[in-house]
């Protein structure tokens, strides 16, 4: 219902409903929860990164040179690969190098002997595998195989999905709040209503305004009225809640497609 309401049987205008402005507030956390759990996602899936490059390890097997890396994550072409491989232990700077007999880094893909960094935009599909070697001043080598997978690149069905998906939820927010309020007002509206009903009135008549202006008039009978508005009250909710979990389902749809990029 409106934000205001006038009437013969009482005579006197009321606020905003204590609970229609939690709602707000509650539905506004919400979407702005899901926008923020979306966006981290996508800069996650976006820019992976492994800033790790020596891991320091207090234990009695801290001085043995040892790749730390286990696998490394998976690349799509035409998008940004920067992966630092992980190593311990050892004496010193370490030099490294990548035997590529087995199959090599996908092409756009290079390997820093510096750093230990595997960087570029992958080109090409597929999964290709080889080996890096590390080797610190004592000339102690550590050796592990290594396997990249490059997903092609995403299709246009995939954006057009990602665009669906995003208006749905739009939509969807739109619903739940408008609901969630509605559910608010009503309920406001008939904790009022009851109010009269307990002083003795028998009947509202009068009128309830939005915040945009728009007037309705209202002859609500008591108590059947309030029974009424209650019960309106839960069907919104219901609308509210519902629409609320299809936006979270959406929102989920949304970050594996961008988490599995």
């Amino acid at each position: 219902m409106g934000s205001r309401w006038r009437g013969n049987s009482h005579g006197s205008e009321s606020r905003t409903p204590v609970e229609m402005r939690f709602i707000d507030m509650f539905m506004t956390a919400i979407g702005s929860l899901i926008f923020v759990s979306i966006l981290l996602v996508y800069l996650i899936a976006k820019f992976p990164t492994d800033a790790a490059k020596r891991i320091d390890d207090t234990s009695p097997a801290a001085g043995k040179l040892e790749l730390f890396t286990t696998s490394l994550p998976v690349g799509r072409v035409g998008e940004s690969y920067n992966i630092a491989v992980a190593y311990r232990g050892g004496a010193g700077r370490v030099h490294w190098t990548m035997d590529e007999t087995t199959g090599g880094l996908p092409g756009g893909l290079n390997f820093d002997l510096g750093d230990g960094i595997i960087r570029g935009i992958p080109s090409t599909s597929g999964i290709h595998t080889f080996t890096i070697t590390v080797e610190d001043q004592a000339g102690t080598k550590a050796v592990k195989g290594y396997q990249i997978e490059v997903a092609p690149a995403e299709t246009h069905s995939q954006a057009f999905n990602l665009v669906v998906a995003g208006i749905l939820a739009a939509i969807l927010t739109w619903v739940a709040f408008n609901s969630a309020r509605q559910a608010a007002g009503l309920n406001g509206l008939a904790n009022r209503l009851q109010a009269l009903y307990q002083g003795g009135a028998t009947r509202f008549d009068g009128y309830v305004q939005g915040k945009g202006g728009h007037r309705e008039d209202i002859s609500i009978p008591l108590p059947t009225g309030i029974d009424d508005r209650r019960q309106r009250a839960r069907q919104a909710l219901t609308n509210a809640i519902l629409a609320t979990m299809s936006v979270a389902a959406t929102a989920v749809y949304i970050m594996s497609v961008l988490g599995a990029k």
